[in-house]
C-alpha cells in the first residue's frame, strides 16, 4: 500500500499542511475522494493514469471514514415558545433525522412538566396523534426545523 497515512488525524493533519489555515479548504481534502486525489498525485504522476488511479481506488478502500451527524443547535429562542392550541409546529420522531410538520391539538401540564399533544402525518402516510413534553429539541415552532416551510403564518 503507497499510502499508509488514513487515520482522521492523519488526513487532518496532511490537508492542514496543504492549506494552512484556509478552513473550508482542509474541510473538503478531508474527505476520502479528494484526500486520495491529493496523495496520490503527489506520490504519482498523474501521466501515468494507471498507476494514479490505483492507487487512488487502493486509498478509498483502505480509507476508514465514519460518517457522524452532528447535532442540529437549537434555534436561538429555544425555550421561549409556548405552543397554543392549534400552533403549527415542527417534529422529529424518534429514530428519525428529519422534521416533519404537525399541529397541537392539545396542551396539558403534569406537576411542572408541560405537554403537547400534537397530530402530524407519518412518513409511512398515518395520522397520529402523540403527547410531546417540551421545551423539547425534537419539537419546535413551525418553521425554526423545517426552515423551508411557507405555511407558518
Amino acid at each position: 500500500m503507497i499510502i499508509d497515512h488514513s487515520t482522521k488525524s492523519d488526513k487532518h493533519n496532511y490537508c492542514e499542511g496543504l492549506f494552512l489555515d484556509d478552513k473550508d479548504q482542509i474541510n473538503r481534502c478531508i474527505r476520502p475522494h479528494n484526500y486520495c486525489k491529493y496523495r496520490c498525485n503527489e506520490i504519482i504522476n498523474r501521466i501515468e493514469n494507471i498507476r494514479n488511479y490505483s492507487c487512488y481506488t487502493d486509498c478509498i478502500k483502505s480509507v476508514k471514514n465514519v460518517i457522524v451527524i452532528k447535532p442540529i443547535p437549537p434555534p436561538p429562542n429555544f425555550g421561549k415558545w409556548k405552543p397554543k392550541l392549534h400552533d403549527k409546529c415542527d417534529y422529529m420522531p424518534n429514530g428519525d433525522v428529519l422534521f416533519i410538520p404537525c399541529v397541537v391539538v392539545g396542551i396539558e401540564q403534569i406537576g411542572k412538566i408541560n405537554f403537547a399533544k400534537i397530530e402530524f402525518v407519518s412518513r409511512n402516510g398515518h395520522k397520529s396523534q402523540l403527547n410531546v413534553e417540551y421545551p423539547n429539541k425534537k419539537f419546535l415552532k413551525c418553521g425554526e426545523g423545517i426552515r423551508m416551510r411557507k405555511d407558518c403564518n
